[in-house]
């Protein structure tokens, strides 16, 4: 699921930012790969929590300046609690809708992926976020 629904490409291109630039084909291969894994492993426990809750779409609609890309405002009611506000950023491929962001209560996953990864790209290099990447995977797959 998650493979089929996340562009994710374009979300690493995104996330590394000025990083991508200047990474090899070697390295931004390897960090597609890596960040895939590593995503799958983080946030589908996340989304397997509201499993049995109610997803309702309130709106969906292009962005004017780019009409292949889409944000749906959605809701998510829970059994329990208040519902939360989600808003998904689409694109539309020519061959699938694919994911590009998801805002839950105002905080953007691309965003603060794009701080976090560009924070220890920055202080320590590219290979090292690999390294960091792929065992905090293999720490979660242990879990």
């Amino acid at each position: 699921m998650f493979r089929s629904a996340f562009d994710v490409p374009v979300i690493s291109r995104f996330v590394l930012g000025k990083y991508w630039r200047r990474a090899s084909e070697t390295q931004r291969q390897d960090f597609i790969a890596a960040f895939e894994e590593l995503h799958m492993r983080r946030f589908l426990p996340l989304f397997a929590k509201y499993d049995d809750e109610a997803i309702t779409v309130e709106s969906v609609r292009a962005e004017e300046a780019k009409p292949n890309f889409f944000r749906v405002s959605s809701r998510i009611d829970r059994a329990e609690g208040e519902p939360i506000a989600v808003l998904w950023r689409i694109r539309d491929t020519g061959e699938a809708y694919k994911i590009l962001d998801i805002v839950a209560e105002g905080v953007s996953m691309a965003i603060s992926l794009r701080h976090e990864y560009g924070a220890v790209a920055k202080a320590q290099g590219f290979d090292s976020l690999l390294e960091q990447m792929r065992d905090k995977s293999a720490e979660l797959a242990a879990e």
